[in-house]
């Protein structure tokens, strides 16, 4: 499931960014992107930093985006 449309970064992918050691919200961006757009997966992205899942959650992923959506 993707965590950041802005810079297509999954779930996974940001779980990957942890397990190589990231921790902050800040390395996650370093990292893969993720909350480096418009910010509105940084929410999301800290869940998963603290053991969350977006399959477990009803985290705002989608809704915070700002930017403009296609068809």
């Amino acid at each position: 499931m993707y965590v950041c449309m802005c810079m297509a970064v999954t779930e996974s992918e940001v779980k990957s960014c942890l397990r190589a050691g990231a921790n902050t919200v800040e390395a996650v961006g370093e990292d893969c992107g993720a909350g480096t757009g418009c910010g509105g997966c940084v929410e999301t992205v800290r869940l998963i930093l603290e053991g969350g899942s977006l399959l477990h959650s009803n985290a705002p992923h989608r809704q915070n985006c700002e930017l403009p959506r296609t068809a």
